[in-house]
């Protein structure tokens, strides 16, 4: 009876100092996950798998929007964040431009796409954009180990970083890395056709020439961005994106471009300024002067179809050099071919150099309208001056005359009415 009680009390001390310890691990952890941001984590591929099981099938079908070739629908984000996957895991860290990367590399980020995923091959819009995720996803992926970078002190000790490498980075491409980082070019921002980015805006805030090539990149970037007159909510995905999730699930209708435009420029009931507001009371009262335009289905064939009032959208806001503004980027010339689209600030330098060019125009009119009185001022002297020495001959030709008949004959002109005359004449 002793012994099971001593057991017992063995145990219940035993629990209590365990259930104190994991009091206490509890408390901590929770104090360092309230303290720790949240932050989203790599793709690991787990929703794919997800995905495949579901549909029964070895690989994706994934669906394109056919003007821009984003990819849409679920399916789209997961093929979107599979290359975002495959960059960080096939390329190189120490790469900085795209222009470096082997096509070996971009061979094997094609065929780890092919095992997963069905997308067409030979569309060059698609294959476009395609290239332009992977060149994201390795500037992102840079912008992150350049963070990391920061985080450590390498700002201010270059061979602090050096010493906790990225995440899956090897140790000594990290070195070379951080090296890079450290470069001057990288501190001051200076690369090939620095000086000539943001020229205007550096004007506008009144900095010289040197003052903004010792911004960075990114200043310069946070500068140009607050010029932007539409700063949509639309986050990490694309306004493609944000079209394609508001199909009608029983007539597989897409929306309208101009309400989704007026849901990612709203913030609760107000609009987020009033350049957007006016900007949609003008693609509504266009709307509703043409007739209606049938709604695009989701599915087309083997592609998706286009969105409806893109064209007034587009009419609207201007045009931009391959990008529709309110819907996002086109394709690069490379893949669709053709001339460089006229974009809307060239259309106001246009504009701009056309008022100059009508009031250099105006100037010069009134000058020849001037120029022509003048002209003609002199030309009715010149007459007069003719017809004056005209007189002249016939008289000189009178008195020629009358000395030859008449011998001692002198010609004696007319003289003008004398001072005092002229005063006796005005006394009078």
């Amino acid at each position: 009876m002793f012994s099971f009680i001593m057991q017992s009390s063995i145990i219940y001390v035993c629990s209590m100092s365990t259930s104190g310890v994991g009091d206490d691990n509890g408390s901590g952890n929770e104090q360092n996950y309230r303290g720790k941001r949240r932050t989203r984590e790599e793709s690991r591929s787990v929703v794919v798998e997800k995905m495949l099981r579901k549909e029964k099938a070895d690989r994706l079908v994934v669906k394109f929007d056919p003007l821009t070739g984003k990819s849409v629908g679920k399916i789209g984000t997961s093929f979107n964040n599979m290359i975002h996957q495959i960059v960080r895991d096939t390329f190189s860290p120490r790469i900085t431009r795209w222009a470096d990367v082997p096509k070996t590399d971009i061979e094997i980020v094609y065929d780890r796409l092919d095992l997963k995923f069905i997308y067409p091959h030979d569309n060059k819009i698609v294959m476009d954009e395609i290239e332009k995720l992977q060149m994201k996803a390795l500037r992102e992926w840079r912008y992150a180990m350049k963070c990391h970078w920061k985080k450590l002190g390498g700002e201010q000790n270059k061979e602090a970083p050096k010493r906790t490498p990225y995440k899956k980075v090897d140790p000594e491409q990290w070195k070379a890395l951080c090296d890079f980082f450290s470069c001057e070019e990288q501190k001051l921002g200076y690369h090939s056709g620095s000086g000539s980015v943001g020229t205007g805006y550096r004007k506008e805030i009144g900095l010289g020439l040197h003052s903004w090539a010792g911004l960075t990149i990114s200043a310069k970037n946070s500068h140009n961005r607050k010029q932007r007159p539409l700063e949509g909510g639309q986050g990490s995905k694309t306004i493609v994106a944000h079209v394609y999730d508001g199909v009608d699930l029983v007539t597989g209708e897409l929306p309208s471009v101009i309400d989704t435009f007026q849901q990612l420029h709203c913030k609760g009931n107000r609009w987020r300024n009033e350049y957007a507001a006016e900007k949609h009371d003008a693609m509504t009262h266009m709307r509703a002067s043409q007739p209606v335009e049938s709604a695009g289905s989701v599915e087309s064939g083997d592609e998706v179809a286009q969105p409806k009032d893109l064209e007034i959208m587009t009419q609207v806001l201007g045009p931009r050099s391959r990008h529709h503004k309110g819907y996002g980027s086109m394709p690069r010339l490379k893949a669709v071919g053709g001339s460089r689209a006229t974009s809307s600030r060239s259309t106001y330098e246009d504009r701009e150099k056309d008022k100059i060019i009508a009031t250099l125009k105006e100037q010069v009119a009134s000058q020849e309208e001037k120029v022509a009185g003048q002209a003609e001022q002199l030309a009715a002297q010149a007459e007069q001056l003719a017809a004056q020495n005209r007189r002249l001959n016939e008289t000189n030709e009178v008195l020629a005359q009358l000395q030859k008949f008449i011998p001692g004959f002198q010609f004696q002109p007319p003289t003008g009415p004398s001072s005092d005359t002229s005063n006796n004449l005005s006394n009078n």
